[in-house]
């Protein structure tokens, strides 16, 4: 059981990644439902998320028996978990993804040779992959995750120029040889470049996961220690959608790397702002990002702007409910708190040092 949990764990860091597309015009589909589609697309990822949930909407009547409609609400709805770190949707992602693998079956049935309708199943298994998981249900997860897959070749092999299908293989490809024991085996490497490349295929020609892609790049990238790689695509995103929590986070830890801890400083400045605005408050957000400043601040021996910022963060933590809340993309909400602590620690000990040797 140990070993299936761990193989589910790794199989779900991929599907987390997975954003849902629709068609192109070319695959014999609607062309205003693309167009309507790939508007949604574009409201979503400028944090436009009323008017995409509108249009979603809008698709579901219009379409009622395609798919596409429920993708693009499902999307909206996890960018804006994703994006503010909050679970105040997850009842409707649940009902959103049942919906979508509903539709899909049926969208298979009608149409066998129609790969954007094995698509669709392949990025709804990796949403219940990630339910599963959540739920602790290793079994189903693992389940969902190994036969995800096997629908995005099916896409393929059906519409070989359907792009972005190449995103949900090369995720799986690259994390199954970069995570858990599989990292060790002597065909890891090649799968990990084999993953990249395909990634790189859907963000240089996909249609709808182009940005997805990009993400997911800077995420291998950061995890290959290609931090240079990495960066250059936070700040492409962060130009990009300037409103997007996410991409000066990205930046922000990014930068940190380099020790560029005043433009580090910069990101997390913005990235708090964005927080403190939101209409999806999340506390222990607002920690991470005021923790991420101090530190900056520690770095560059500014021993009592450390001091105030460790002070407003752990004034939150008086207030912090994490119940509604969930853990960044790299460490528990524990380990900042943990982090916070030290770190108020630190600065106090160094700032009643600094007294003494003025006396």
């Amino acid at each position: 059981m140990a070993g299936i949990r761990a193989n589910a764990k790794t199989i779900c860091f991929f599907a987390i990644t997975i954003v849902s597309s629709l068609t192109h015009e070319s695959y014999g589909q609607d062309q205003n439902l693309s167009s309507l589609y790939e508007k949604t697309v574009d409201l979503y990822l400028h944090e436009r998320f009323d008017e995409a949930i509108a249009l979603g909407k809008q698709i579901r009547e219009e379409f009622p028996e395609n798919p596409a409609g429920a993708f693009g609400l499902l999307s909206t709805y996890q960018s804006m978990k994703w994006n503010y770190r909050v679970r105040r949707f997850d009842a409707t992602i649940d009902s959103l993804i049942d919906l979508s693998m509903e539709l899909s079956k049926k969208a298979q049935k009608k149409n066998k040779k129609d790969g954007t309708n094995y698509f669709y199943m392949g990025c709804a298994l990796g949403f219940r992959t990630m339910r599963s998981a959540r739920a602790g249900h290793w079994m189903s997860a693992f389940r969902d995750g190994s036969q995800a897959p096997r629908y995005f070749k099916k896409a393929i092999v059906y519409n070989p120029e359907f792009y972005d299908a190449y995103y949900g293989l090369g995720l799986q490809k690259y994390w199954l040889g970069a995570k858990g024991a599989m990292r060790y085996l002597p065909f890891s490497a090649g799968k990990r470049k084999a993953g990249i490349e395909q990634m790189k295929l859907t963000a240089e020609k996909g249609r709808f996961l182009k940005i997805n892609a990009m993400y997911g790049l800077m995420a291998v990238y950061q995890n290959e220690k290609q931090y240079e790689q990495a960066l250059e695509l936070a700040n492409t995103l962060t130009e990009m959608f300037p409103n997007n929590p996410t991409t000066h986070y990205k930046q922000g830890r990014l930068l940190q790397q380099f020790g560029e801890w005043e433009k580090s400083n910069q990101s997390f400045e913005k990235l708090q702002r964005l927080l403190v605005a939101a209409p999806y408050q999340c506390t222990s957000y607002k920690v991470e990002a005021l923790y991420q400043q101090a530190r900056n601040h520690y770095e560059s021996k500014n021993l009592f702007q450390t001091q105030r910022l460790c002070d407003e963060a752990m004034a939150l933590l008086e207030v912090c409910d994490f119940s509604g809340e969930m853990d960044g993309p790299m460490e528990s909400f524990s380990e900042i708190k943990e982090n916070l602590l030290k770190l108020n620690k630190a600065v106090e000990s160094d700032l009643l040092t600094d007294s003494s040797k003025k006396e």
